[in-house]
């Protein structure tokens, strides 16, 4: 099997939205830098995450759509089964993106202009 090099997550702010294809054969080792959420977007993926304090570490199979939260600090070697497309999220982005209607829509926008240095859409209700 082929290992890659570890890889940790960016800062929000200099992550790519590409997924991470992970071919037959080949594995790597996660580092979340800051809480996040792995999303599984094609394939299965064989995680084997590292314990913390609340959950010892076992082996897990991922199908598409379904996530896995990674404590900061906590590693994960994730390999495809046979392969996968995958992304890691850091957790407040996650949150904000399963976030309903105009409160959701607010804040993703509000994050959306802070990346861009845009100001701060100002919300409907108080728009002229």
């Amino acid at each position: 099997m082929e290992r890659a090099l570890p890889q940790e997550l960016m800062p929000q702010s200099q992550q790519s939205r590409a997924h991470d294809h992970l071919r037959p054969g080949t594995a790597v080792t996660l580092r979340a830098r800051t809480a996040a959420q792995l999303k599984v977007h094609s394939g299965r993926l064989w995680v084997t995450p590292s314990s913390t304090a609340r959950q010892p570490s076992a082996d897990l199979v991922l199908h598409a759509g379904e996530t896995l939260m990674l404590a900061a600090g906590q590693e994960a070697v994730l390999e495809g089964w046979p392969e996968a497309r995958y992304e890691l999220v850091p957790a407040a982005a996650a949150r904000k993106a399963r976030l309903p209607g105009r409160v959701g829509a607010l804040l993703r926008a509000l994050s959306a202009s802070r990346r861009a240095g845009a100001p701060a859409p100002a919300p409907q209700c108080c728009s002229s």
